[in-house]
């Protein structure tokens, strides 16, 4: 008698150890990816932490002593003086309000003009992308039909792909032209528009990000069920209110989410900024100063005076008052001088007069070739001020040529309420400063290169809480549907 071979095939032995080996491959490949994912992400926040940690103990040569020689600096510190200080204190980085570490001697590690640079970039991308992004995947969802949708949603997709050093270029030779109105010679740029600035970089990251935007929400709407969508054509709701007052509302968690992925996408951007928004970082105003529109330089002394003093190694000659009235703030200090000895060491300080009592506030210090210094003053008000040279060590009479001060250094509030959202001007994004230093610009063992991973760390931290906030909303306005 002859078996079906339907009968013969279902009574075969499988093979159970074959079966269990298979899966239990699988198990572990993918407990070891798992394992590499979250050893991978602590080696991330390892290495910027151990380099930031690095930053914020890195000491240099203070900014009153960057003028003097290596020599001289160690022979001072051999004398008991302090010339060296951290480059940036914790405090510094989160509370200063300049970010200026490549120019000069005056370096100013405050993170407050980069972060500045990267939300503005990011609210004018938000600003193309999100409405632009929703309102297409509200069409596609709602109202195109299923063939057009096919062909649409995909092409919006590839622009996903295109490398970001494209948009970039784009924003650098089209976008930035066409603000400017370099295509009309009669109203060529009427609003000031730099070459490089945040409003064209914005847009191109906001164009990058429209296609995040769009897919992820229409996804989300169209996972709502059709029966809500029934329900409410039957209660009489006419198509557009059933899309913005059923269908939105449902797919809320899903939206939200998409908004927040495309914000930390325009927040990590960094060819498109790199490129088209500049590399200057935006100084910042303190709006609690007093407005001054007009700074006046003040001459203290100069050669025509007739009690300009010879300052010799035995003595100090002290300047008559500055008065700094309310409302006015008092700028920096300069000082030129002359002296026959070449190896001169001077120290220009800044005294507080208070009840006859001189507090140091400032100093300076110069020596060698020099003949003149100055005395950056941040943050002094109403006052009386005065200035004091020292010869420190000289062979040879220091005489003093002219003595200024400008009194009146700060911006209007006008002015300081403005420059953050100046959207015409040159700025400097998180990203773009690491991609300067990386770029080889610093030295790989100066302050310079240790502050960018303390921007990085920033920028990670600004990026984990983005996330963190769209896993709550998703799991907090989740809706689920039988």
């Amino acid at each position: 008698m002859n078996t079906p071979a339907h009968e013969v095939a279902a009574g075969q032995a499988r093979n159970v150890a074959a079966r269990r080996f298979r899966e239990r491959s699988i198990i572990t490949s993918l407990i070891l990816c798992g394992v590499f994912s979250l050893l991978t992400t602590a080696s991330i926040i390892g290495v910027l932490a151990t380099e930031t940690v690095r930053f914020f103990q890195y000491e240099d040569v203070r900014s009153e002593f960057s003028a003097l020689p290596g020599e001289t600096i160690e022979q001072l510190r051999a004398e008991g003086i302090e010339t060296h200080a951290p480059v940036a204190t914790v405090g510094e980085f989160f509370t200063d309000l300049q970010w200026n570490p490549l120019l000069g001697t005056e370096k100013n590690f405050g993170i407050w003009p980069l972060i500045n640079g990267t939300l503005l970039v990011t609210l004018i991308a938000m600003i193309v992308a999100l409405p632009l992004g929703l309102i297409t995947a509200i069409w596609l969802s709602e109202y195109a039909p299923d063939r057009l949708r096919r062909i649409l949603k995909p092409v919006l997709e590839v622009i996903a792909g295109v490398p970001t050093v494209v948009f970039g270029f784009f924003a650098l030779t089209f976008i930035t032209p066409a603000i400017r109105f370099e295509f009309m010679e009669s109203i060529n740029n009427p609003f000031g528009v730099g070459t490089y600035n945040a409003l064209s970089a914005g847009i191109a990251v906001g164009i990058l990000c429209l296609p995040i935007v769009t897919s992820l929400s229409e996804d989300a709407i169209r996972a709502v069920p059709k029966s809500l969508r029934e329900g409410a054509y039957g209660l009489g709701a006419t198509r557009f209110e059933t899309s913005t007052k059923v269908v939105l509302p449902a797919a809320l968690s899903g939206i939200i989410a998409a908004f927040l992925l495309a914000v930390a996408r325009a927040v990590g951007e960094t060819m498109i900024v790199a490129l088209a928004a500049g590399a200057s970082p935006m100084p910042l105003n303190n709006i609690a100063d007093p407005p001054i529109v007009q700074p006046d330089v003040m001459v203290i002394a100069d050669a025509e005076s007739r009690d300009i003093p010879i300052v010799t190694t035995d003595a100090a000659m002290e300047t008559a008052d500055i008065a700094v009235a309310d409302g006015q703030g008092l700028g920096q200090i300069s000082m030129s001088y002359a002296c026959a000895d070449p190896n001169h060491i001077v120290r220009i300080e800044l005294l507080r007069v208070d009840d006859n009592v001189s507090d140091v506030i400032g100093e300076r210090w110069s020596c060698c070739d020099a003949t003149s210094s100055f005395i950056p003053t941040e943050g002094l008000d109403e006052g009386t001020y005065r200035v004091r040279v020292i010869a420190h060590e000289s062979n040879a009479p220091v005489e003093v040529n002219e003595i200024t001060a400008v009194i009146g250094d700060r911006a209007s509030i006008a002015a300081s309420l403005a420059t953050p959202i100046d959207v015409r001007k040159e700025i400097q994004p998180m990203t773009g400063y690491m991609v300067q230093i990386f770029l080889g610009d610093a030295s790989n063992f100066g302050p310079e290169y240790l502050s960018s991973y303390a921007v990085a760390a920033t920028l990670f931290v600004m990026t984990l809480i983005l996330t963190l906030i769209g896993h709550r909303v998703r799991v907090r306005y989740r809706q689920v549907y039988d």
